[in-house]
């Protein structure tokens, strides 16, 4: 009887050790990897080949003590359009444009390989497989379509095609929504608030600018035109988050509308 009774405290013990470990699957070799599904994918140099779903983990198989420095993660926002007839997006995070322009204040670009406009993504991290070598990273949320970066240069998307076809109708909403005259005039945003701000035009639920504070969009618009815009401020210490509503009718000469920890201002007819 006592045999087999330390026979099966002896199976206990082995069966906790391999549920607490028997994580897979594991990689094979060092890298960034996107687990979906029980499936790890390891990210691409060329974040174009890298398209991935909302609910995506990650695993990161490092060497050595490297694991003990910071993790981040980041949103990469789309660049402004310049200030055209054309509503065109130039691309994402020009970074050889950015590096001309270098300040001190944009020191994370050498640290991360990100712009300033750039927005750390919250998440959770963990254990992977039993080895120090191997963590996994879990965010907090879903991502939404975007293009984000996992330490400096794993970059992935987050459903590309929906992200370009949003901006793409983004770019069109510049031009006209509805009534238009075929005449544009500049269309901007400043932000006041004191918070990291979302832009969202005429119910399109990719943001069409994310501003930090002290910060502005410009973009054209059709000379009467109506729209609505959203903004949604970020939570910032005690300060919850908040979100503001307007339509307006766009005249030929707009005044930049202020976002401020109150509210919008200085939209055409009212706020």
């Amino acid at each position: 009887m006592l045999r087999f009774t330390s026979t099966l405290m002896l199976f206990a013990v082995c069966l906790g050790h391999t549920t607490t470990w028997a994580q897979t699957p594991i990689p094979e070799f060092f890298g960034i990897y996107a687990l979906s599904d029980g499936t790890l994918t390891e990210l691409l140099e060329d974040d174009n080949l890298n398209n991935l779903e909302p609910d995506v983990e990650f695993v990161i198989h490092w060497r050595g003590n490297e694991l003990n420095r910071a993790v981040k993660m980041f949103y990469i926002p789309p660049e402004q359009p310049k200030e055209s007839n054309s509503g065109e997006f130039t691309g994402w995070d020009n970074f050889g444009r950015q590096l001309s322009q270098f300040t001190e204040r944009n020191g994370r670009l050498l640290e991360w390989g990100v712009g300033l406009d750039a927005v750390e993504v919250p998440f959770r991290m963990g254990p992977y497989g039993g080895s120090s070598e191997m963590v996994r990273v879990v965010p907090v949320q879903d991502l939404s379509p975007g293009l984000y970066q996992l330490l400096k240069g794993g970059r992935f998307w987050v459903r590309k095609a929906q992200v370009l076809a949003s901006y793409t109708k983004a770019a069109g909403a510049d031009r006209a929504t509805t009534g238009g005259t075929g005449v544009t005039t500049k269309f901007g945003i400043d932000n006041r608030s004191g918070h990291t701000i979302q832009v969202f035009l005429d119910g399109n639920e990719t943001p069409l600018a994310t501003l930090r504070h002290f910060s502005n969009y410009t973009g054209q618009l059709e000379v009467g035109s109506t729209h609505t815009i959203r903004v949604e401020l970020a939570a910032k210490f005690l300060a919850p988050a908040q979100v503001f509503r307007t339509e307006f009718t766009v005249p030929r000469v707009m005044r930049d509308i202020t976002v401020t920890g109150r509210g919008l201002r200085d939209c055409p007819g009212r706020c």
